[in-house]
């Protein structure tokens, strides 16, 4: 794939696009330890919204990406069963510690402190 940019300005450029992706969290809500958890709760629906809206807005922009030739699909074979152990740890965990990874590190950026103490344990628990 052709990018319009360099390989280093490509990576410069992640800088921006993440503290912008943290601000939009941030803004949307999500960086809200009770927000994550209401959701699991039934009360709020407001990370539902939002992974909703990503996920139309993520697929808008794939498909335009394949039909100007700069992405192709590949179809990987599923291990159902490492993809329910992750995703039943994965949840075990945000319910845990109230954030995802994304919204951990917003959270984090605000000045929580329970998200900082949470980020490094999910760091060493990724190590182990």
């Amino acid at each position: 794939m052709n990018l319009p940019v360099s390989a280093e300005s490509a990576r410069w450029l992640a800088i921006p696009m993440g503290v912008l992706f943290g601000v939009l969290l941030h803004r949307g809500g999500v960086a809200n330890y009770n927000v994550i958890v209401n959701q699991f709760r039934f009360r709020d629906f407001t990370v539902l919204k939002i992974m909703f809206t990503a996920i139309v807005v993520g697929g808008i922009g794939v498909l335009l990406l394949k039909e100007a030739g700069h992405a192709q699909y590949h179809i990987k074979p599923a291990n159902m069963l490492g993809v329910a152990l992750g995703a039943g740890l994965f949840g075990a965990g945000m319910v845990l510690y109230g954030y995802c990874p994304g919204t951990g590190v917003a959270a984090m950026a605000t000045g929580s402190l329970h998200a900082l103490v949470g980020f490094v344990g999910m760091l060493v628990g990724g190590i182990l």
